[in-house]
């Protein structure tokens, strides 16, 4: 050989190419007389190695999600052997696994996001996912109604009734020779919230015809509206209209209440706890048993709405 690293070649002539690419120079000389020699031309050429064809996706390829919301990503790889793959996904730590293994991503704070599978036979092959985390919007999924009397010690249980509808509601208690009746009213909460909204209205609470003896200050009606954002068991935001007579001193009766409110919706988590919207109603009576055949105490015909919302990326 010519050249140092121009491979090798056996007295029977069999060339054996290097690794590197270039020209190289065999070079064969007479054994019987050394001044005779002849030269071969050798290219040696690398090929270039052939790409591997595969192809790699992620599904889904968007997603949108609230906070606490969780998202299942799988990878997709064909026309290879070698499956593995490598995963990158915010706050999370993935080993190298197979395609098949699916991974998750669980929102945290609002923002925009990228979940990256790569092949590991060829790291210049990848798919992307890209991920939006929104605020969210509050999509109303219940509306319970309640009633429900509550008696005081010694006091027999009210006749009277609740006819919840929507928004607006008549409330009526007789205990004794008292009756309270009452119409009370709320807005309407709508079917859905976006975080942020402001929701307002107002409650507003109004006798009507309640029997009562204004100069027998024993005699008690008295009514209330009122409407509460609740979260978790918290208590967010409270409206409360009452009228009626005192229950302490000799007041004027106040036939008529009402309150205007403005809550703010709040944020929340996919896997936090609902949002509520309550409506509370009362007719209450109080009598005391000097004037009125010996009763003492008070009754309330009690009513709520309750409107359960979840939070949803919509």
């Amino acid at each position: 050989m010519k050249e140092r690293d121009g491979g090798t070649i056996t007295a029977e002539g069999v060339y054996t190419a290097p690794s590197q690419q270039g020209t190289y120079h065999v070079i064969a000389t007479s054994s019987a007389d050394p001044s005779q020699t002849a030269q071969a031309t050798v290219s040696v050429i690398v090929p270039t190695p052939t790409p591997l064809r595969f192809s790699l996706s992620v599904s889904p390829a968007e997603a949108v999600l609230v906070p606490g919301a969780k998202q299942e990503f799988r990878a997709t790889l064909t026309g290879i052997s070698d499956t593995r793959v490598e995963w990158r996904v915010p706050g999370t730590r993935v080993p190298v696994q197979t395609a098949d293994t699916p991974v998750t991503f669980t929102a945290s704070q609002v923002g925009e996001y990228t979940v990256r599978v790569t092949s590991v036979a060829d790291l210049d092959k990848w798919a992307e996912a890209k991920v939006k985390v929104v605020p969210g919007v509050w999509v109303r999924v219940d509306k319970k109604e309640t009633t429900s009397p509550n008696v005081g010690r010694g006091m027999p249980d009210p006749a009277g009734s609740v006819s919840l509808a929507a928004g607006s509601t008549t409330a009526s208690n007789q205990t004794g020779p008292v009756v309270s009746t009452w119409r009370l009213t709320w807005t309407e909460p709508p079917a859905s919230l976006a975080v942020g909204q402001k929701f307002s209205g107002s409650v507003s609470v109004g006798d009507d015809e309640s029997a009562y003896d204004d100069e027998k200050t024993e005699q008690f009606p008295s009514g209330s509206s009122s409407i509460q954002m609740r979260q978790g068991g918290k208590i967010l935001h409270n409206a409360l209209a009452s009228a009626g007579r005192s229950l302490h001193g000799d007041y004027p009766f106040d036939a008529s209440a009402s309150q205007s409110f403005e809550f703010t919706v709040p944020p929340g988590r996919a896997d936090g706890p609902p949002l509520e919207i309550v409506a509370n109603v009362t007719a209450g009576v109080y009598v005391n048993e000097e004037r009125l055949g010996g009763l003492e105490g008070q009754t309330q015909m009690r009513g709520a709405v309750v409107y359960t919302y979840e939070l949803r990326a919509q």
